[in-house]
């Protein structure tokens, strides 16, 4: 299994254009192939750290890949945030201390 690909990123919007081909070959040298096509959105970090606080979550861990190799600043763009639940939700998704 392969594959090839490209994509570009709108620098205002942040979000990021991928396209790909994955390849697979059998044992008698036969290829299948398909596309696969997608967007993601990327968000300064501060703005999910304010996400994370506004949903009730405490971050507990911030890492440069899966590896959990731990962020630092000026660190590659690409983060792993882990989180716990550290609140409530009210009925209007409004972080609340206290219980509903």
């Amino acid at each position: 299994m392969w594959k090839t690909g490209s994509g570009h990123t709108d620098a205002a919007t942040g979000r990021i254009y991928i396209s790909q081909t994955f390849y697979t070959e059998d044992e008698a040298g036969r290829v299948e192939s398909f596309e696969h096509a997608f967007y993601m959105q990327c968000y300064p970090r501060e703005e999910w750290l304010a996400a994370f606080a506004a949903c009730g979550f405490d971050v507990v861990g911030e890492y440069n890949s899966r590896e959990t190799e731990y962020w630092q600043s000026g660190g590659e763009d690409f983060r792993v945030f882990e989180a716990v639940k550290s609140g409530k939700i009210n009925k209007d998704n409004v972080y609340s201390e206290r219980e509903l």
